[in-house]
């Protein structure tokens, strides 16, 4: 996730959708895998001379983790180490999943795009990540996972055998 698309419109979605799905799951936390990636931010102009955007400005609109400031009984936390060496984060990420396993958790993964396609980046999960990560939630967690729409064509986002190798018994 880069800092530059927090507190966007998806982000109204996608934590509303969040907040219901811990009631609905009677969870504890939200834990957010933000594979974040900061971002460099433009100019502003001001009587015709251009300067940075101030550090105060870019941390209140645009800092990942002041989500976790949400007024709500949920509890929220973020993994916001920078993604820029996959095997780490992995572990990492994995790590941090593991230190709320007394709590029923929520747990997003929510990079810039979504999962991989046929010639991924660091704004993709791999497949074999998102597997890894699903394997390392208790029974009783929920897994989310956000993929920004890529059916512009009427085609599903993910083809059939990804669908069916996804599901395990007795996990959401």
């Amino acid at each position: 996730m880069r800092d530059i698309w927090f507190s966007d419109k998806r982000d109204l979605v996608k934590w509303s959708v969040l907040l219901r799905l811990v009631e609905q799951h009677f969870a504890d936390h939200i834990l957010q895998i933000a594979y974040y990636r900061p971002s460099s931010f433009g100019k502003v102009t001001i009587d015709k001379k251009e300067i940075d955007i101030p550090h105060e400005v870019r941390y209140l609109f645009r800092n990942i983790s002041n989500i976790e400031k949400i007024n709500s009984r949920i509890k929220i936390a973020v993994f916001d180490h920078i993604f820029d060496n996959r095997p780490a984060y992995q572990k990492a990420a994995i790590e941090f999943i593991k230190d709320y396993s007394r709590s029923r958790c929520v747990v997003l993964l929510d990079p810039d795009t979504g999962l991989q396609p046929a010639n991924p980046n660091l704004e993709h999960v791999f497949e074999a990540e998102a597997r890894g990560i699903f394997e390392a939630l208790k029974s009783n967690d929920v897994f989310v996972f956000h993929q920004h729409k890529t059916n512009r064509n009427g085609k599903a986002w993910i083809d059939p055998p990804k669908k069916t190798a996804w599901e395990s018994p007795g996990c959401n």
